[in-house]
Parts: C-alpha cells; structure tokens; sequence
C-alpha cells in the first residue's frame, strides 16, 4: 500500500511539474523530473531491502529535491522577481537545477538516514 501512494505521488509531482513549466510539448521533462525519478527508484529498492532507515532517508530525499524542484517551478511559472522574464538566459536554470535538486535531495536522503536510525534505536530500546 505504501508503494502505491508513493508511486501516485511521485506521478502527480511529475504532472505538477509539467504544467508548471507551461509548455504544451516538453521532452526536457524528462531532465526537469530527474530527482522525482530518482526518488521513486530509491525509494523501491529501500522498500525491497525493508530497512527504516533506507525507508525514512527515501522520503526525505524525496522531500529535499522534490520540495526544491517545485520551489523552482512555482517561482517560474508566477514569475516571481521576475524569473522568467527578468533576462534573455533566464531559461537555462531548467538545465542546471535538476542538479542542485539531487544534491539537496542527497543532503535530505543523509538526515533522513540518521532520523531512521534514531527511530530505530528508540522503537527497539
């Protein structure tokens, strides 16, 4: 059951991404979507190996890149200090912040391990 939620979440957050980047025909979704990708493919192999802390550091990874991938695209699509129309280039940064994304997301996936931890030495003491 909660492989399912996951999945439908991970799904929904991609949609979300989609229309957020307000383009009819995208196939850099496909890059922009990378992190959720990532999540979900984490988060089933810390499903398969049935470990709390791999489970807690999946969503919290989940958490850090998807929270600033849509950070991004809500800034984007309002247009908030100007973001998208402030310069000629200011489109690229859909190539570059699927990066910074995983990286906050590996960053999260770490805190998250260590929460797991806890929790597990809690549960069990």
């Amino acid at each position: 059951m909660q492989s399912k939620i996951f999945t439908f979440f991970t799904m929904a957050l991609i949609i979300c991404l989609y229309f957020l980047e307000g383009i009819l025909f995208n196939p850099l979704i496909i890059w922009t979507a990378l992190p959720i990708y990532l999540a979900f493919f984490i988060f089933k192999s810390a499903a398969k190996a049935k470990l709390t802390q791999k489970i807690f550091a999946a969503y919290f990874y989940l958490l850090g890149s998807a929270g600033y991938s849509l950070y991004y695209h809500i800034l984007w699509y309002f247009d908030i200090d100007g973001t998208k129309t402030a310069g000629s280039t200011s489109a690229l940064i859909f190539i570059v912040f699927p990066v910074f994304a995983i990286v906050i997301g590996a960053l999260s996936w770490l805190f998250g391990y260590f929460v797991g931890v806890v929790y597990e030495s809690e549960k069990n003491s």
